[in-house]
């Protein structure tokens, strides 16, 4: 039936913890963990998931695969694979959320579009926010990924692969990336990046700092994106050694520095 509330409980070591099948539900304050795939499965519209503690499940802390969700304020950690996992997902809200020691903190593939990532707090994650996966034929599109602090991310901070169009990627913090701060990357090679091949996405005003690499916008799939005022105070493009300062970066459309 609709409109449950869940609530104040303890719930591990099942197949997948809490798992929401019909629509208008409130998942509140429970402890979910050490499930053996999903700790909250959000398989239906309308939904609110917020103040859950979810932790080491064995895939994906919270699983969405509906719409019109609003998933905001959970602690979400340590799960063996994704923390938020939006797949095929759409219109869904996550928002103000605590994710850290996951694989990717957030993923939006599979068509997951018009979702709002934002003002969420993400650190020690492998990836920590990323829009789609290599080789995923079904575009991810117009999602805004906004005002996030991600910090000490294992790989990269943002991650764009191919297929990922129309985003908006909008004032982010982004810290302590051992690899770059915003990677846009086409695993097939260069390629013109038209609908369909990594963009046109917006990257603005996004403020990258003390990251082994601030951004990569040329492997393969940068031209035609739109990146505005990157702040940086580690030095040149592609080069944390050279140049001191905190500064402000124009990109051109091609993903070089005007």
């Amino acid at each position: 039936s609709a409109n449950n509330t869940v609530s104040g409980n303890t719930v591990n070591s099942n197949l997948n913890g809490i798992g929401l099948t019909t629509s208008s539900n409130t998942v509140s304050g429970n402890t979910v963990n050490f499930n053996k795939q999903y700790g909250i499965w959000v398989n239906s519209n309308s939904n609110t998931v917020n103040n859950n503690t979810v932790d080491s499940n064995l895939l994906y802390g919270i699983y969405i695969t509906a719409s019109l969700n609003t998933v905001s304020g959970n602690t979400v950690s340590n799960n063996k694979s994704h923390g938020i996992f939006g797949s095929g997902a759409s219109n869904n809200v996550i928002k103000g959320n605590t994710i850290s020691g996951n694989n990717a903190g957030v993923l939006l593939d599979n068509g997951a579009n018009y979702n709002a990532v934002i003002n969420n707090t993400i650190s020690a994650c492998t990836e920590g926010i990323q829009l789609n996966t290599s080789g995923m034929a079904t575009a991810t599109t117009n999602d805004t990924i906004g005002w996030n602090t991600i910090s000490n991310s294992k790989n990269n901070g943002i991650l764009v692969y191919d297929n990922s169009d129309l985003n908006r990627v909008i004032g982010n913090v982004i810290t302590g990336s051992t690899l770059r701060g915003i990677e846009v990357i086409n695993p097939g090679g260069p390629a013109t990046n038209d609908p369909g091949n990594g963009g046109p996405n917006t990257y603005l005003f996004n403020n990258l700092r003390g990251n082994v690499q601030t951004a990569d916008f040329t492997t393969g799939a940068a031209a035609n994106n739109q990146f505005f005022d990157l702040l940086d105070d580690t030095g040149a493009y592609g080069d944390p050694g050279q140049g001191s300062g905190y500064r402000t970066w124009h990109f051109s459309e091609k993903g070089h520095i005007a």
